[in-house]
């Protein structure tokens, strides 16, 4: 199930990605096909209504890695850099594979740095979600006693 949620984002990442890069080559690296039938894209085309975009097969690698390196380091205080080294550190054979030499750094650069952006905003909003309600619940605990 996590993977097709992570699919379904890599969906995401893909149209807001697509409407920052100019170069054709470097938006066939990142946009799939119109339908994919892996099973991690299963959630994807059972929401479609021919409005999702699916990712490619090399944006979908790139953001699972990603993702396992965020998850090691989303409680650190650093984990944008960490998040980074760690993925670096044991992914440089995926992102030599990017097919377009020319805008490669560029475009992988924008890719990571607001895929990692936007995944500290979503687990600092569901860290700050559950400080909540156990604000909320130690105040309603406190008043009826």
């Amino acid at each position: 199930m996590e993977s097709c949620v992570l699919y379904y984002i890599c969906g995401y990442v893909t149209r807001y990605i697509n409407k920052h890069i100019k170069c054709n080559n470097c938006q066939i690296a990142v946009q799939g096909k119109t339908f994919c039938d892996m099973a991690e894209a299963t959630l994807t085309n059972i929401k479609t209504r021919g409005g999702l975009i699916h990712p490619s097969t090399f944006l979908f690698n790139l953001l699972t890695n990603l993702e396992e390196s965020f998850q090691k380091f989303c409680n650190d205080y650093d984990v944008f850099q960490q998040t980074v080294d760690d993925f670096f550190n044991k992914k440089l054979k995926l992102i030599n594979t990017f097919p377009c030499s020319m805008h490669k750094i560029e475009v992988l650069t924008f890719i990571i740095s607001y895929y990692i952006k936007m995944r500290m905003c979503q687990y600092t909003k569901v860290l700050n979600n559950d400080q909540k309600k156990r604000i909320q619940n130690l105040l309603i605990h406190r008043l009826k006693y």
